[in-house]
């Protein structure tokens, strides 16, 4: 697992207890489907749909009404998605919402189904043009990639769902559920204009959705990291995000002595002095740390693929009330795993100076981001930041900033919908990609498997909470390694092609499972 070498020696007692308590010989593999080939029609022409989607900047402004500071880029995607896909604009509904989202619609034929809907998200971050191989904007087709910002988020699979539509649109097969496809135009910047309004207008016209599929996960090509080598085999791993932390922003004001430089005042009473005190202290103090689903699902996921029968027993027991504890512990000692496991903050602003160079302040500010984990809210941070702030006493004051999100509702692990998402990926990357391909079956992929997650940062799938909580996946098909993860919002945005065509097999098949016939009794 990610960034685990420190706490690995804290495993030797969880082993042991393993060993002395739990019974039986651990977990079996689940038997993977087989796969299901998925002939692309328009492989040629789905490339260049999403390279020239690449070159509209669709850069969201969150200042800006409605969100959009330069509208130009979104309404040239819009024609540009139009010209590429014709017959979808005929034959499904296409109606903008707040101007700029799209909102699909393919009727099914059984209207007493609840409707299963996938979401994107046209907007991107901004991409200065400095030191990127091609220009971000340019959409460049060159060495096996598709260039450019929002190829990986989410671009690559707003084209690779518009082509999964029309792939199935043009053999002739009709949904059983109402198909819906959002593509909202300001994730990037909260997505209250776009996802939010869809949302609303979903709500009142459908009442609930039967499931929801998001961004968050990606298939990790090189599995969980380099620390996983000594637990795990080589594996390529599904993340599939089956809940998202929710937010808090929190202002600390700090107020200290302030006056000449030269007439220095007792020792830790200046504003500079307190205000770094009490960052020393939101850095050494963590919220609790406890073991809960998604996090409970994804150890006992990795249970049957663990190198050593101890390990296997430990991860799938690892709800076990003598474990959990030793286990959360374990993973809070991580970089990487402890967001997983408890509310995470972060100090991102510090403000404290003075009038001039020889004025001491009298006022400071520390900003505290919190991404809050399942169970935990306002009380309990708030809890957290009395704890920390106390023995500076009247000297902090606290303002709590607009925008506060609770954490979702979990998906659960297990039943039909996480079976037909899990079925969905397995029969269409688990196998050597286009099996037929002769270089792949020579030189096969690692296997594949299937994992729950947590996903630690904010997805628009919360504005549809209302709708689907309990039935939201978030994952993108796309695989990634370790080098490409740094390029999503950095430098060099790029994806490759097969694993983009891949990634339209996967919206294919997702499709047909979930409104077609195997998908009725969700």
């Amino acid at each position: 697992m990610l960034g685990l070498r420190g706490p690995l020696a804290l495993l030797i007692p969880a082993v042991l207890l393993g060993l002395l308590f739990l019974p039986g010989q651990g977990p079996e593999p689940a038997a993977n489907p087989p796969p299901v080939h998925i002939d692309l029609r328009r492989e040629k022409e789905a490339i260049q749909s999403l390279s020239d989607a690449i070159r509209c900047p669709t850069v969201g402004s969150e200042t800006a009404s409605n969100h959009i500071s330069n509208p130009g880029p979104f309404q040239r995607l819009h024609e540009t998605l139009e010209t590429h896909y014709p017959a979808l604009w005929r034959t499904l509904t296409v109606e903008k919402v707040s101007t700029y989202s799209l909102l699909f619609t393919w009727p099914g034929s059984d209207p007493s189904l609840r409707p299963v809907m996938l979401y994107s998200h046209q907007d991107v971050v901004p991409a200065p043009p400095t030191n990127w191989t091609h220009p971000p904007f340019s959409g460049a087709v060159e060495g096996g990639f598709v260039w450019g910002r929002g190829t990986l988020d989410t671009k690559g699979s707003l084209v690779a769902i518009l082509e999964a539509l029309e792939q199935l649109r043009g053999s002739g097969w009709r949904p059983l559920r109402t198909v819906l496809f959002v593509a909202g135009h300001d994730e990037e910047v909260g997505g209250g204009e776009g996802a939010g309004r869809v949302a609303a207008l979903l709500a009142a016209r459908h009442g609930a959705l039967e499931l929801l599929l998001d961004e968050g996960g990606f298939v990790l090509g090189d599995g969980l990291g380099a620390g996983a080598g000594a637990l795990l085999p080589p594996l390529r791993v599904a993340v599939l995000g089956l809940a998202e932390k929710g937010t808090a922003t929190w202002d600390l004001g700090v107020e200290g002595r302030g006056g000449h430089s030269s007439l220095a005042p007792p020792a830790g009473t200046t504003t500079t002095a307190l205000t770094a005190r009490l960052v020393a202290a939101l850095d050494a103090q963590r919220l609790p740390s406890r073991l809960q689903s998604p996090t409970l699902d994804f150890l006992k996921a990795l249970a049957p693929y663990a190198k050593a029968r101890p390990l296997g027993l430990l991860l799938s027991h690892a709800g076990h009330p003598v474990l959990s504890p030793l286990l959360a512990r374990l993973m809070s000692g991580s970089t990487v795993l402890n967001s997983m496991v408890q509310t995470v903050r972060g100090v991102v602003g510090v403000v404290t100076g003075g009038l001039a160079h020889n004025v001491l302040p009298t006022h400071g500010n520390v900003t505290v981001n919190f991404r809050t984990l399942q169970g935990d809210g306002e009380a309990e941070v708030a809890a957290y930041l009395d704890q920390v702030s106390r023995p500076l006493g009247k000297h902090v004051t606290r303002t709590q900033r607009p925008g506060t999100r609770a954490p979702s509702q979990v998906t659960p692990a297990h039943g039909p919908r996480f079976d037909l998402v899990r079925r969905a990926v397995l029969e269409t990357l688990a196998a050597p990609r286009g099996a037929g391909d002769a270089e792949a079956e020579a030189s096969p992929p690692l296997p594949l498997i299937v994992v729950p997650y947590l996903v630690s940062g904010a997805t628009d799938s919360r504005h549809f909470q209302g709708l689907a909580a309990g039935r939201t996946f978030r994952f993108e098909p796309f695989a990634l390694d370790n080098s490409d993860v740094p390029r999503i919002h950095g430098v060099d945005e790029r994806i490759a092609i097969p694993t983009f065509l891949d990634g339209i097999r996967f919206y294919t098949r997702f499709i047909q499972l979930s409104a077609g016939e195997e998908g009725r009794a969700m």
